[in-house]
């Protein structure tokens, strides 16, 4: 029988020593390879889970924390599973002893380009003497529904990714983080809403939750700087053009979450 291969990522900031997983990923019976891997493990937290994710949509993903750290260490909403658990989380996997969790993707059309996040994308000013004004347009069935802001920019999410900065109000107001089921949507710190659902005035909110079909568009309504965040590949925003189109919805591709029995 084939030995179970996996590909290790560990970040930078997680304080798990590389060497020492290697070797508990080895006693267990794996190997350890960067080319051909049939498992990715990934260690870090909710956020290495979310950046490193989409690289790795074809492959199952086992996703490890490493120690908490003072009062402001991960919270780990997302990961369960300790770097220390690593040699009997393997015998598992071995053992078929674990099931896979489908989860969606976010993709993002803007400028010719198209991106994936397993998280959130996010618009923010560039110019902290000017709010941004926008338009965020949502298709779903049944109903159509357009909302004109004033704010520090906005949100678009997956179920995934609002447990994170879409649920900042949750966590000011020491309360668990919203999960939501489909595409959340979230202005940052607005001094106006106006919502229309379709077409009539209705009851304006900081953020919303949409069916997982729904289509989102957004643009800048006036020429202000602001920048687009939360491309995988890249820690640097993206500048956004005025009266440029967004375009969000669920991609076709999946990640895959290993939940050990």
């Amino acid at each position: 029988m084939k030995a179970l291969r996996v590909k290790l990522v560990v970040d930078t900031f997680s304080h798990v020593n590389r060497e020492t997983v290697t070797a508990q990923i080895k006693e267990a019976g794996a190997t350890v390879s960067n080319s051909d891997y049939d498992v990715v493990i990934i260690v870090g937290g909710d956020g290495t889970l979310l950046e490193h994710a989409p690289k790795y949509k074809d492959k199952s993903i086992l996703a490890l924390k490493g120690p908490k750290r003072g009062r402001l260490g991960s919270r780990g909403i997302l990961v369960k599973h300790s770097a220390n658990e690593v040699k009997p989380l393997i015998n598992k996997i071995i053992a078929n002893k674990y099931a896979i969790r489908t989860e969606p993707l976010l993709e993002l059309r803007y400028d010719s380009k198209r991106y994936l996040t397993a998280g959130d994308f996010f618009v923010e000013r560039g110019n902290i003497k000017h709010a941004l004004r926008y338009t965020i347009s949502v298709s779903a069935p049944h109903f159509k529904l357009t909302s004109h802001a004033i704010s520090n920019g906005f949100i678009v999410t997956t179920h995934l990714g609002s447990t994170g900065y879409y649920a900042y109000k949750d966590i000011l107001d020491n309360k668990s983080p919203r999960r939501i089921n489909g595409i959340g949507i979230a202005h940052i710190l607005p001094t106006f809403i106006e919502d229309r659902k379709d077409g009539a005035k209705t009851a304006s909110r900081i953020r919303r939750a949409f069916p997982i079909v729904a289509s989102v568009q957004a643009k800048l309504t006036r020429n202000d700087e602001a920048y687009l965040y939360g491309i995988p590949s890249s820690n640097k925003g993206i500048k956004v053009k005025y009266n440029s189109l967004l375009r969000f919805s669920i991609a076709k591709e999946k990640i895959r979450i290993i939940d050990v029995h």
